[in-house]
Parts: structure tokens; sequence; C-alpha cells
């Protein structure tokens, strides 16, 4: 089970999820996809929330994409904007960076310190820009990363 983590989500929060057998926490950018409207604004809201996890071996699961990008630099300026200062502030916080579907994380994963990871969701690697239905094919995930 994870916790919706929010700018307001306290270290006492996180304390007690821990400790009700919570093992990580899911963050969604606000308004970056469906039912995120109450997502993180701003990582540095959570740094106590984040720090605490660190502490309690939480697993961050990040859907990682910034909502102020074109759709298909959203990742990589995601990684520049935000990956990169979380895990130098983070030393040992485990991160998942879910669902990615650019080259350019998968070269920052296989790069980056052994806490980082990363999922693959397969049907994410089909859209391009000449895309005309929204029908997916396939739902499932590999991690391979």
């Amino acid at each position: 089970m994870t916790l919706y983590l929010t700018d307001k989500t306290s270290a006492d929060e996180i304390r007690k999820a821990a400790a009700a057998g919570i093992v990580g926490c899911k963050y969604y950018p606000a308004g970056a996809t469906t039912n995120s409207d109450f997502g993180v604004t701003d990582v540095k809201n959570c740094y106590p929330a984040l720090e605490e996890m660190r502490k309690q071996n939480m697993m961050l699961c990040i859907h990682s994409e910034v909502t102020h990008a074109d759709i298909f630099e959203r990742e990589p300026v995601f990684i520049e904007e935000i990956m990169k200062p979380l895990v130098a502030d983070f030393a040992g916080l485990k991160i998942t960076m879910e669902h990615i579907s650019t080259k350019q994380a998968v070269d920052y994963v296989l790069s980056a310190p052994d806490h980082v990871k990363a999922s693959i969701t397969v049907h994410h690697l089909l859209y391009n820009r000449n895309r005309r239905s929204s029908k997916l094919l396939c739902c499932c995930y590999c991690y391979c990363i």
C-alpha cells in the first residue's frame, strides 16, 4: 500500500504510515494526470516528509513529468528540474520513476545511484504526435531497470 503524497504530507504522517505497514508514497505533480489535482505543486514543500521517508526506508514512486513543458519534453525537463536535485538532496531515498518513456529517462536511471530505479509501461512507448486513438492495447508493467 502507498500514500498519495501532497504538499501537506507531514513527517508525522509518514511515521504513522510506516508504523502501519505503508511501504511508500506516490508523487504526482499537481494537474499532470488523472486525479492529480491534490498532487505536489513544489517538491520542496515535501522535503520534511521525504526526509522522514528516507529514515523509515520507504519508497518514493514518482510520476515523473512537469506540467509546464511540451508533452514530449515533460519527462526530460522533470529529470533536470526535479529528479537531479531530489537525488542530490536525499541520498539513499529509494526512488522509482514510474512508467518512463524516453531515452533520457533510461540514460538517467542507468547513470543514477543504485537507490534510483524505474518502471516502463510498454504502451506509453507507442504514443507519438500522430496518434489518433486513445485506445490502449496493453497495460502491463515491465520492471526492467
